[in-house]
C-alpha cells in the first residue's frame, strides 16, 4: 500500500524491476481500484501494488506438511540434536557431533539461520549472517475482513488476524516491545480502519537470518570436500528453489539455476 507520493514512487521501482520476470504482471493501482479488490482498505491511502499471482502459504502447516512427506519418502529428522562440532580430516567430512551422539556423513548442507555462521566457523568459514527481530500481533477471530493477504496483513481460515512486521536489528533478542506492537497497530488502523475494533489475543517475536545485502547465501564453500551453505530470509517461500540448487550441486555437482551472485565472494573486503 501507498500512504504517501514517497510509497508510490518507491513501490513503483518495485512494481518495474520485478516485471522484468516473465508472468509476474505486477502493476499500480489507485486507490478506488484498489479498495474494489479491498473494500477493507482506507479511502485515505493513494493505492498500491497488486500482483494477481501472488498468493500465501501458512508457514507452521506447510513446514509440518514437507516433514510429513519427507518421513514417507525415507528421510529421517533428527530433533533436539544440538550440533557441538563437525569432524574432519584430510579436507573431508567425517561425522556430525551432535548432543545426541554422531552422524556419520560426508555431505553437510548448514541451513542453520540465525546459526548458520556458528556452525560454519566448525570448518572454519566467515559467514556474515545477522539476526533481525520481527514482531507481529495477533488478533482474536473477525468477521471476513481480507480477501487476501495485504502487506503485511493477512487473515486466516478462522478469522484470526496476522498484523505486522518489524525489522529490528536488535541481536538475538526475542523481545516483546510495547513501542514496536503500538506502532504496528497504529499503521494497521490507518490502514485497515475496522481493525479499531479488534482486540489482539498474542503478541509474538522471532528472528529471521539476513545477510548485509539482504540476499541469500547459496555457496559450496571450497577447500573442504560438500560442506553447503543455505541462508537468507524467505526460507519458506524460496524452498522450493533452495532445495532444486542444493540437490543438484550434492548429486550432480553443478546446477542450472544462476547462482554466482549469491556466493560468499561478494563479501570479501567488506
Amino acid at each position: 500500500m501507498a500512504q504517501t507520493h514517497e510509497d508510490w514512487e518507491k513501490l513503483s521501482k518495485i512494481v518495474a524491476e520485478r516485471n522484468q520476470v516473465a508472468g509476474i504482471n505486477m502493476r499500480m493501482v489507485k486507490i478506488d481500484e484498489l479498495r474494489q479488490l479491498e473494500p477493507a482498505l482506507s479511502p485515505r491511502l493513494l493505492g498500491g501494488c497488486w500482483c494477481p499471482n501472488d498468493g500465501a502459504v501458512h508457514a507452521l502447516k506447510l513446514t509440518r506438511a514437507l516433514a510429513r512427506a519427507a518421513t514417507f519418502n525415507g528421510a529421517r529428522i533428527y530433533q533436539h540434536h544440538e550440533v557441538l562440532e563437525i569432524r574432519t580430516a584430510s579436507g573431508r567430512i567425517e561425522a556430525v557431533v551432535t548432543t545426541n551422539g554422531s552422524i556419520a556423513t560426508h555431505v553437510v548442507v548448514n541451513a542453520a539461520g540465525i546459526h548458520v555462521p556458528r556452525i560454519a566457523m566448525m570448518v572454519g568459514v566467515d559467514v556474515p549472517v545477522f539476526p533481525e527481530r520481527g514482531q507481529l500481533i495477533i488478533t482474536e477471530e473477525l468477521p471476513k475482513i481480507l480477501n487476501r493477504t495485504v502487506g503485511g496483513y493477512k487473515q486466516y481460515e478462522d478469522g484470526q488476524m496476522l498484523i505486522g512486521v518489524t525489522n529490528e536489528n536488535v541481536g538475538e533478542n526475542t523481545a516483546v516491545t510495547t513501542r514496536e506492537i503500538s506502532r504496528c497497530a497504529r499503521e494497521a488502523i490507518e490502514i485497515i480502519p475496522v481493525l479499531r475494533q479488534a482486540r489482539a489475543i498474542r503478541c509474538a517475536a522471532a528472528l529471521r537470518p539476513m545477510t548485509p545485502d539482504r540476499r541469500p547465501i547459496y555457496q559450496k564453500i571450497a577447500g573442504i570436500s560438500d560442506f553447503y551453505v543455505a541462508v537468507g530470509h524467505s526460507g519458506i517461500t524460496l524452498a522450493p528453489i533452495t532445495g532444486k540448487i542444493f540437490t543438484d550441486l550434492i548429486t550432480k555437482g553443478q546446477t542450472d539455476v544462476p547462482i554466482a551472485e549469491y556466493g560468499l565472494e561478494r563479501f570479501i573486503g567488506t
